[in-house]
């Protein structure tokens, strides 16, 4: 089985599938928000506020949904049955039927909420409140409030990892700082980043915060850091390489840490990236 990195530019309408055989362009109104199940590929048009389901060897169009306003996160059930959709405009979390795209549940999320998570048992979904200055869990089968986090600043993104939810923050006009929180409650470490905050990646032992360029962080600090100009609004690790969209120049990067190189892979102004394992 190959893997792939897809990645939706809402601004030029488009799908990309990078892979061993090079680059494949699809066109599709408003590409943004992206999650996977299977052999199925799903995308929020930010244009049209729609859900696209996809066929994803070959990213032609199966089904159609209605969605939400302005999608900015899409995120599908371990089993698949359910697609969750960030609506950022609309301040709230939309659960719908993966299959028919049939709405299920409704609940409110902050002001602009700008990530969200879902928890590896598929049992808690988090989300980054935005303006609210907090990060919210509910609880994935009926969206109900499990638990409120307070943040000193706008809060850009959530990621679950080793028993860890992690929550990036603005800490000043051009700082961010991430916060690991414990399932049960209560702060286990928190560490600065460099600029503006963007997107979190969870991976063995800490995760990866995009701002002005990528760092690693654990609880003893940071492993490794990759200056780069701009902001990485999503960021995420594959076959031993970061993947990071820039939000401000635009373009899609591979860096290779902790001192490896950094190569462009698209110049396209990707609102979302994924990488996906093909179902044999």
């Amino acid at each position: 089985m190959g893997g792939r990195l897809i990645a939706a530019d809402s601004a030029a309408g488009a799908l990309y599938s990078l892979g061993p055989a090079g680059v494949r362009r699809a066109p599709l109104p408003g590409a943004a928000a992206l999650c996977a199940h299977g052999a199925a590929l799903y995308c929020a048009s930010k244009r049209e506020d729609v859900i696209w389901r996809l066929d994803a060897r070959t990213l032609c169009p199966q089904a159609l949904f209605a969605g939400g306003p302005n999608v900015t996160r899409l995120i599908a059930s371990p089993g698949g049955e359910t697609l969750y959709a960030l609506c950022q405009d609309g301040d709230s979390v939309l659960a719908l039927c993966a299959r028919t795209g049939a709405p299920q549940m409704l609940a409110r999320a902050g002001q602009q909420p700008r990530g969200m998570a879902l928890d590896p048992t598929g049992r808690l979904l988090a989300v980054a409140g935005g303006g609210r200055c907090e990060a919210l869990v509910l609880d994935a089968r009926t969206l109900r409030l499990v638990r409120r986090v307070p943040l000193p600043g706008p809060a850009a993104d959530v990621a679950f990892g080793g028993g860890m939810l992690y929550a990036l923050h603005q800490a000043g006009e051009t700082a961010g700082r991430v916060v690991a929180l414990r399932a049960r409650g209560g702060m286990a470490w928190s560490a600065p980043v460099p600029g503006l905050p963007g997107g979190l990646c969870a991976v063995p032992g800490g995760v990866l915060a995009g701002a002005e360029g990528v760092s690693c962080l654990t609880r003893g600090g940071a492993l490794w850091r990759a200056p780069m100009e701009g902001l990485c609004e999503r960021v995420l690790a594959a076959q031993g390489r970061v993947l990071l969209s820039e939000a401000l120049q635009g373009g899609v990067y591979a860096l290779t840490p902790p001192r490896g190189g950094c190569e462009q892979l698209l110049p396209a102004q990707a609102d979302d990236l994924l990488w996906y394992t093909d179902v044999p």
